[in-house]
């Protein structure tokens, strides 16, 4: 598979693009204004008001899907080309079926996103495997048979305990210290 990040990705978003993008859906054209001035909105340095051409202020609730929406166009022309894509924002996999494949899949990707102004942060996109193990998202993932044989025992592989089901009076009496029932 290839692991990628694109590089500054909420810095680097194209507003044309993007507004174009929001022009071809079947956007109320008061929405559609709206949309717009928070793209454009001016932006306060300390000494100047700064009109900014790309980039979308993160925090917002806004943002994210905007920023979804610029990568929308990537997600159905990988798929148009037969890639099988993982996407959360800007970190995604391309799966592909031999590791001969990341190469290809990566020059499509890099060639795609040049297309939408954008580009790969080489310092965070490598080719990798579930036999090497890989961390995405903040989880790990790895074929376990590497790394947990099946012929030793592993205390990693004992079922979680749980406590048994809280009724709504055991509850009450551990929340208030007393019987829950009636008096």
């Amino acid at each position: 598979m290839v692991d990628a990040d694109i590089e500054a990705f909420f810095d680097s978003i194209d507003h044309d693009q993007l507004l174009d993008r929001l022009g071809r859906l079947p956007l109320d054209p008061y929405v559609l204004s709206l949309f717009e001035r928070w793209i454009r909105a001016e932006v306060y340095d300390g000494a100047r008001l700064v009109s900014l051409s790309r980039g979308l202020p993160q925090g917002s609730v806004v943002s994210p899907t905007l920023a979804n929406l610029v990568l929308d166009e990537l997600d159905e022309n990988l798929a148009l080309f037969g890639q099988t894509l993982v996407r959360y924002a800007d970190d995604f996999l391309v799966l592909c079926q031999h590791p001969e494949d990341t190469a290809a899949a990566l020059g499509l990707t890099d060639y795609l996103l040049a297309d939408l102004h954008l580009k790969l942060n080489p310092e965070k996109t490598r080719a990798a495997s579930f036999d090497e193990g890989f961390k995405f998202l903040g989880a790990i993932f790895l074929q376990e048979s590497i790394y947990l044989p099946f012929d030793r025992p592993h205390p990693e592989r004992t079922p979680p305990h749980f406590p048994p089901p809280l009724d709504l009076l055991t509850y009450l009496e551990l929340k208030h210290g007393r019987s829950g029932k009636a008096d």
